[in-house]
């Protein structure tokens, strides 16, 4: 059993949450079934009163554990307001706020933390020279060590290049070597852009390997780049928005291109379809955005046996816009829409029409 004190920090806040998340694993490996095993406590706090509420609620969150879990975890997340002094942020120079971390750091060094409880910070900001990290750095260095500190390195080709090897081999997919150094060359370091972008460039290929032109067809660094904006435009049912997007894609591309864009579209409406399905049948949770915690224990194994194809099971980024999307689908548009792309799509790749004619009726077909 390891220390009960956990820090994660670095730079890349989507290295942090999946290692927060790695160790959440570690602690309680039925955390994400059982909402209480994880007692969220948010440490984002632009103004002084929320910061020094946030660790009031920490403080009483580990002085009264949940009741219904063995093993919960206080996970005090993204904390914001523990910055090196030279960041100049106003709420953590704050000498209300400072004094509020000092008592909470004294109280867990002189206590501890109750046993059987697990508190876990994670930040991509907190300064190493401030007091909050050096209480943290005490601990770890005890003899035996009282608390562990993940600093994860991020924001580099060498690790943007683990990450990719990382999901790649999680996804059962396969990139040659000149297809994997285009794909970092083009999308950069940023860990939550990597996993965006490798998304999109395997909805795009349909699972097959990517050759260099494909990344270079496909990925961009822009945050709202505009492959991306398509399957955004098509599942808020926006047919205009659909039809600037395919002429912003098609722009001195061949037409060729457009039987990927056919990829993209079912990978989305397959994600959408799920989502409008679950709700249909009373299958989610209370925030919409999880299964339900009283899953039959058929439904239970069904949602296991879909393995990849879970969008519920993805990290945040990905999930959030297919679960806002979704509230604009009812089952028969879904149904319409799904007969309309597979149609559109065969013929793409079947006749001797204009591929972008054919994706253009089908779009209208299908959000009609």
């Amino acid at each position: 059993m390891g220390p009960n004190v956990v820090l994660v920090t670095g730079s890349d806040r989507f290295l942090v949450e999946e290692e927060a998340e790695g160790v959440l694993d570690s602690i309680a490996p039925d955390w994400r079934e059982n909402e209480f095993k994880v007692q969220r406590v948010s440490g984002l706090a632009d103004k002084v009163d929320d910061a020094v509420a946030a660790i009031a609620a920490a403080r009483a969150a580990l002085d009264q554990p949940g009741f219904f879990a063995s093993d919960p975890v206080v996970w005090l997340r993204d904390l914001s307001f523990s910055q090196a002094p030279q960041s100049k942020d106003r709420v953590s120079n704050s000498p209300q706020v400072q004094d509020a971390l000092r008592e909470f750091a004294e109280k867990l060094e002189a206590e501890g933390v109750p046993e059987g409880v697990t508190l876990l910070v994670t930040s991509v900001s907190i300064g190493k020279a401030t007091r909050f990290y050096k209480f943290f750095d005490r601990l770890a260095k005890a003899n035996p060590p009282r608390a562990k500190i993940d600093e994860i390195r991020g924001g580099t080709k060498d690790a943007a290049g683990r990450l990719v090897d990382r999901k790649l081999a999680e996804r059962g997919w396969t990139m040659s070597p000149a297809a994997r150094s285009a794909f970092l060359e083009r999308v950069g370091c940023e860990g939550s852009v990597v996993v965006r972008e490798l998304e999109k460039l395997f909805a795009y290929t349909g699972g097959r390997e990517p050759a260099p032109e494909d990344v270079a067809q496909i990925c961009t660094l822009a945050q709202g780049g505009v492959v991306f904006e398509l399957q955004d435009a098509f599942g808020r049912r926006d047919l205009a928005a659909c039809m600037r997007v395919v002429d912003g894609l098609l722009a001195g591309a061949k037409e060729s291109a457009v039987v990927g864009f056919f990829f993209m579209l079912e990978s989305r409406l397959n994600d959408i379809a799920l989502v409008v399905d679950a709700r249909e049948h009373g299958q989610l949770g209370e925030d919409g955005r999880t299964w339900s915690r009283s899953l039959s224990p058929d439904d239970a194994s069904a949602v296991r046996a879909l393995g990849k194809a879970d969008v519920l099971s993805k990290p945040s980024f990905l999930k959030a816009p297919v679960v806002e999307q979704s509230r604009r689908w009812t089952p028969r548009q879904c149904m319409a829409a799904r007969a309309a792309l597979m149609h559109g799509h065969e013929r793409a790749t079947s006749s001797g029409f204009s591929p972008r004619l054919i994706l253009d009726t089908a779009l209208a077909a299908a959000l009609r």
